[in-house]
């Protein structure tokens, strides 16, 4: 009912925010001369963009561009 589409729309909140902070870090890093960088770390998770990419590599994927 009414709580699970609220806790489903909490999850996805959460997914939704997550997305946006990795999306911030990676425009910063390519905006610092990085594009390809950034092109690469998604293509390398088997993804054309950020949203098609599986949350849960979203600490890794982050991990990898605060490296960059």
């Amino acid at each position: 009912g009414m709580e699970g589409e609220i806790a489903s729309a909490t999850v996805q909140g959460g997914i939704l925010q997550r997305m946006w902070d990795v999306g911030g870090v990676l425009a910063e890093k390519a905006n610092a001369g990085h594009t390809a960088e950034v092109k690469a770390l998604i293509k390398g998770r088997g993804a054309g963009r950020l949203s098609e990419i599986d949350p849960a590599e979203y600490p890794a994927l982050l991990a990898e561009a605060e490296r960059l």
